[in-house]
């Protein structure tokens, strides 16, 4: 038996081999699509954010927002804002005062969580951008028309991890700024928390 290789002359390709360098080309050219687009991931997000907010478009939103962790996270702000007031601390000397102070905690809890979760839907959040129904609390903390609009576009963004980026509104020192802070699952970039200027 002849060996087909030692008949083929140097310099001369062969079929297979074209295949297999084809193949290596399409892997690269496939893993660098992937590695662009987890790139540009956090950039597509915050571009359909201000689109479905301009466009008042709740399934647009929804595409990009994760909702139950931004709500979960939005009422531990507000939470650890009540507890840092002192509503419904302990420190009242007699049963009743403490009674008292733990029933108003209760009640001020439901109602942060039921305002968190009633505005902090795609819709809700479409209608407050769009400046009609949102409660007195929730106006304090949102811009205003003009700075909404530029909010995101006009952040400063920080790169904190490969999984995890924020844009901060307005000073970057400053207490008074929003921060925006997109997380990263598998592929896909959604806005996961916004951390609210409270005091």
């Amino acid at each position: 038996m002849t060996d087909q290789s030692a008949d083929i002359a140097p310099g001369v390709r062969t079929m297979a081999q074209d295949k297999q360098r084809r193949n290596v080309r399409l892997v690269i050219i496939i893993a660098l699509g992937i590695v662009a687009y987890v790139a540009l991931g956090p950039y597509l997000a915050v571009r359909g954010i201000q689109n479905g907010l301009a466009s008042n478009n709740p399934d647009l939103l929804a595409e990009h927002v994760d909702f139950p962790v931004l709500r979960q996270n939005l009422k531990d702000q507000f939470n650890a804002q009540l507890a840092k007031a002192g509503i419904g601390s302990t420190t009242a000397t007699d049963k009743m005062s403490q009674g008292f102070a733990a029933l108003g905690a209760l009640m001020a809890t439901k109602m942060i969580d039921g305002m968190v979760e009633a505005y902090v839907t795609p819709s809700g959040l479409a209608n407050l951008a769009a400046g009609r129904s949102s409660p007195a609390i929730v106006k304090e903390i949102t811009p205003g028309d003009a700075e909404r609009k530029n909010a995101l576009s006009d952040a400063d963004w920080q790169i904190e991890s490969l999984s995890r980026i924020s844009l901060i509104a307005g000073t970057p020192t400053s207490p008074e700024n929003l921060r925006f802070v997109l997380t990263r699952d598998g592929l896909t970039w959604k806005l996961t928390n916004v951390i609210l200027p409270l005091r």
